[in-house]
């Protein structure tokens, strides 16, 4: 089993450390891995990303894995089961807002006269140099989430049209705080898509529960898990 963490920067589940509270558990019954993605660079796109999960599943021998993915962390999951649906025998998605809606990461925001102005670390001001160094930097970054947002929508669309066919279990927490007044429909929007191709998907809410209902039940999750893919193994 190979567990995906979300890319929300600042988040308490934005790095392998986040499954702690479900990892025990899961690793009774599999031999887990907790993968940390790439975060900068060229792997800091979708498709590096997807490229990093694949390598790292190859390199450890794995021939068939149960994928786990939480948030933005579901979209490789996703595009990797349905690039490679021989090597992915389970998928389960955890508040993956991004996958329900197809939205797109936003652009960063290019250096203004607040950056000029603002001094560096130390006290001293930027220099000419250093003005035209994070032009460069921030046009490569701004570069490729242009492909990364493309890539975004490749997936998306990919799924609506039905290539995903993995069997997948989708786990939401009820009191997702998404900006919307029914948060939880975006979990059910989710299910429908993915229902539509994948015979055995299931969708389950966790009341009491945000965005990471792993960290929040980590023995209800746990067992809920290892019911679905008990069912499917058999």
């Amino acid at each position: 089993m190979v567990l995906v963490h979300t890319g929300q920067w600042g988040s308490a589940a934005s790095s392998a450390e986040g499954w702690l509270p479900v990892f025990p558990s899961l690793a009774a019954h599999f031999h887990v891995y907790a993968v940390d993605m790439t975060g900068s660079g060229q792997e800091s796109t979708m498709q590096g990303r997807v490229r990093h999960l694949h390598r790292f599943i190859e390199t450890l021998g794995i021939s068939q894995v149960h994928l786990v993915g939480h948030a933005r962390g579901a979209l490789p999951g996703a595009r990797l089961a349905i690039d490679h649906p021989e090597l992915v025998q389970t998928l389960t998605l955890f508040d993956s807002n991004i996958m329900a809606s197809g939205g797109n990461p936003p652009p960063p925001t290019p250096p203004g006269s607040s950056t000029r102005s603002r001094p560096l670390s130390g006290g001293f001001s930027p220099t000419p140099e250093d003005e035209e160094w994070i032009r460069q930097v921030t046009g490569r970054i701004r570069q490729g989430l242009c492909s990364s947002n493309s890539t975004f929508q490749e997936d998306y669309s990919a799924i609506q049209a039905g290539g995903l066919k993995t069997p997948t279990l989708i786990i939401w927490g009820f009191n997702e705080p998404s900006g919307t007044t029914q948060p939880y429909r975006l979990g059910l929007e989710l299910f429908k898509m993915i229902s539509k191709s994948a015979d055995q998907a299931q969708l389950h809410f966790f009341n009491q529960a945000v965005t990471a209902p792993y960290r929040d039940h980590p023995g209800a999750v746990t067992h809920l898990m290892l019911s679905f893919i008990g069912r499917v193994l058999n």
